[in-house]
């Protein structure tokens, strides 16, 4: 058990906020994070439709097999990273700039992370 910083009422371990007098605790922060980590941006949406749209027309378009080598595997990734709340590091957006979606990766340099 611990107790709330502010009036000193005794609080459970995984408490967010004070029953008592409604005071936020060290958790508060952590469940905040993990509440902005499960809701999407509008740019991670745009970004996840247009990566899925190209894949689709690459396969309807009997395109190469070569780049949906490399298309699933990134369009995996991304999913991924996003639902971890991970970062998605410069080299993967250049990349997917460069050799899956041209509007994907812009959008992807101009979403704000954390």
């Amino acid at each position: 058990m611990k107790y709330c910083s502010e009036c000193g009422a005794q609080l459970l371990d995984e408490a967010v906020f004070c029953v008592k007098c409604g005071c936020a605790t060290k958790n508060a922060r952590g469940f905040a994070h993990q509440m902005q980590g499960a809701q999407s941006s509008g740019t991670e949406t745009a970004v996840m439709v247009l990566m899925i749209v190209n894949l689709v027309f690459s396969v309807l378009l009997a395109v190469a097999a070569l780049t949906l080598a490399w298309k699933i595997p990134m369009l995996i990734i991304y999913l991924n990273k996003k639902r971890r709340g991970e970062q998605i590091g410069d080299g993967f957006k250049i990349c997917t700039l460069i050799f899956f979606s041209l509007i994907a990766g812009i959008l992807m340099f101009c979403d704000k992370e954390e």
